[in-house]
């Protein structure tokens, strides 16, 4: 009996401290999720998305903070910007931990795959609107789980052919661009396969708008045009075509009926279609969410392999190509259809005019004292107006101003790491920390190695951008969110590196080494190298040792002293009570 009173005691303390696996998410207020949009506000899928995650979220009945970041792949080359989106998305949350993680389509999933670890271990992760998903995708990925993008190519088709019954040609327009295009071709590819038997297949791959043209101008009057990929037009400023004006470039120049299987594609002209939903999707992934903040873990959740979809379509464009309303299938969706309000409301069109023959006499004699008030009404409405915009214009403005203020206090103005202010307070932080925790902390000193020489040869501008880009190496170096790295004054820089021994912060400098030799900025005046390189003075403080933040930084002061008067370009390293150098 006092066995396992003990045991749920202990029990009790795990779950208080969230370290039970499986256990739901802390009772925190408020909840936080962050949800990852692989594209750009306004782009009608992903708006649809987070349309039906908020929607879900909002009726949960928790309180919630959901934090949206647009990867905007759609209109950038997300190669590109990846290192940008990589610093971005380090920065704004290390010291903000999400509780959960939402992605919406391919290039944010993928995203979140590749830096997962260094970005957000551990942290429960549901994925929606991903392309023709399997399930080693997420092989060796613990505690995720999401909703598959899976489009039904044959059911497109078949619902298209009821509405064309004479249709003799099929034309596909494809394309291997991205890997998501890649993907929809790929496992759309057997199904335009089975189809040539019985009809003319023509496969508009990786084609321009003027090649499409050409191509469909040669086919049977009666044929048919599927989206399933883009042309391969580029767009005149640099950027990416949106979908829907990769979808316009298409009909634009189609002479047949064009179906899709997104529903942004109706904007850009296309007739119909059997198509997925967004929100739909977006709803499924919150629901998902729901489950694990409520105490399931992603693990315990099958990914949802079916995609729901609807038959939907376009009424001028049926109109276009005369295609009967009798034709569509039951419960279709048509947008744009003009509606004959006599015959749909005859009944209440007539009580509306009863009602209103019989209120014009009350109407009449409340008329001059109505308009008299209103007059009243409006003047002090826009004057309220006016003076609620100023209060809205000063606050705004304070707040922006109080933000930048904040961001010099705490940032080296050339480099953009953390100034001298920032670092002294939080290795003091650390260092009371690390006394309370009898954890290990190791400290960094940095310094270029013949700086005054280098800008005495190159300038005070190529100096700066030196110290720049030896700032960017540093930062990306030190991944975890707990390192921090700062501008110690001139070209001397700091790297604080709590709970880490000896052994992982010589590792670490040796990588801060390796990276800036890889720079390869050239410095004619260095008598190390040809290029810039940097000493390094390390220390360590033992958990049995307790030390001021002065005195670490007056030993690694000592090692970095030591480092450039053996030779430079070398590492310097000791333990606190023990000396210990690394050339």
């Amino acid at each position: 009996m006092w066995l396992r009173r003990r045991l749920l005691i202990l029990v009790g303390v795990i779950f208080s401290l969230g370290m039970l696996p499986g256990s739901a998410i802390a009772n925190t207020s408020p909840i936080r999720v962050l949800y990852i949009n692989s594209y750009h506000p306004g782009y009608e899928w992903s708006d649809d998305i987070k349309a039906g995650v908020q929607e879900v979220l909002t009726n949960s009945g928790k309180e919630i903070e959901l934090s949206i970041e647009h990867i905007d792949a759609v209109r950038f080359d997300y190669v590109r910007i990846q290192a940008s989106l990589l610093r971005l998305i380090s920065a704004k949350y290390r010291d903000y931990r999400p509780d959960i993680i939402l992605t919406s389509d391919n290039y944010a999933f993928n995203f979140l795959k590749e830096y997962r670890v260094v970005l957000f271990p551990d942290i429960p992760v549901v994925f929606s609107g991903y392309n023709n998903f399997t399930p080693d995708v997420i092989e060796g990925m613990p505690n995720v789980t999401g909703v598959n993008e899976k489009i039904d190519y044959l059911a497109g088709i078949d619902m298209a052919l009821s509405v064309h019954p004479k249709t003799e040609a099929l034309a596909f327009v494809l394309s291997t661009g991205e890997a998501s295009t890649r993907g929809i071709y790929q496992t759309a590819k057997p199904v335009i396969e089975s189809l040539k038997r019985a009809y003319e297949v023509v496969e508009l791959l990786n084609m321009s708008q003027a090649e499409v043209a050409e191509r469909l101008a040669r086919m049977p009057k009666k044929s048919l045009v599927f989206l399933t990929g883009d042309v391969t037009n580029s767009h005149s400023t640099g950027r990416k075509y949106s979908r829907i004006e990769y979808g316009k470039l298409v009909t634009d120049v189609s002479p047949f009926p064009v179906y899709t299987y997104w529903p942004f594609h109706l904007k850009a002209g296309a007739t119909g279609g059997h198509v997925i939903t967004g929100i739909e999707q977006g709803r499924m992934m919150a629901k998902m969410a729901l489950r694990i903040i409520n105490g399931e873990t992603a693990d315990d959740i099958p990914v949802m392999m079916s995609s729901p979809a609807l038959n939907v379509f376009n009424y001028q464009q049926l109109k276009k190509f005369g295609v009967p309303l009798s034709r569509l299938p039951d419960w279709a969706d048509v947008k744009g259809m003009p509606k004959t309000l006599w015959a749909r409301y005859w009944v209440l069109i007539i009580g509306v005019l009863v009602f209103v023959v019989l209120q014009s006499v009350l109407i009449g004699l409340l008329y001059r004292n109505v308009r008299a008030r209103k007059k009243a009404i409006v003047a002090l409405f826009n004057e309220q107006e006016l003076l609620e915009t100023r209060v809205a214009a000063r606050t705004d403005e304070l707040q922006k101003a109080n933000l930048r203020l904040k961001k010099i206090s705490m940032e080296d103005g050339l480099t953009g790491l953390a100034n001298r202010r920032y670092l002294d307070q939080a290795l003091s932080k650390e260092v009371i920390r690390r006394d309370r925790h009898s954890a290990e902390l190791s400290l960094m000193l940095i310094d270029i190695d013949y700086f005054k020489q280098f800008n005495d040869i190159y300038g005070h501008l190529e100096g700066d951008s030196c110290l720049q880009e030896v700032a960017i190496a540093l930062q990306e170096t030190c991944i975890r969110d707990s390192d921090i790295a700062a501008r110690f004054g001139g070209e001397e820089f700091v790297i604080v590196l709590p709970n880490t021994n000896f052994k992982g912060a010589t590792k670490v400098a040796e990588k801060i080494m390796e990276r800036i030799s890889s720079l390869h900025i050239p410095h004619v005046g260095s008598a190390v190298s040809d290029r810039v390189t940097v000493s390094v003075g390390l220390a360590t403080v033992r958990k049995d040792i307790s030390l001021t933040q002065n005195a670490i930084i007056e030993l690694a002061d000592e090692q970095l002293y030591l480092a450039k008067r053996t030779g430079r370009n070398r590492i310097c390293a000791c333990t606190a009570g023990d000396n210990q150098v690394t050339a």
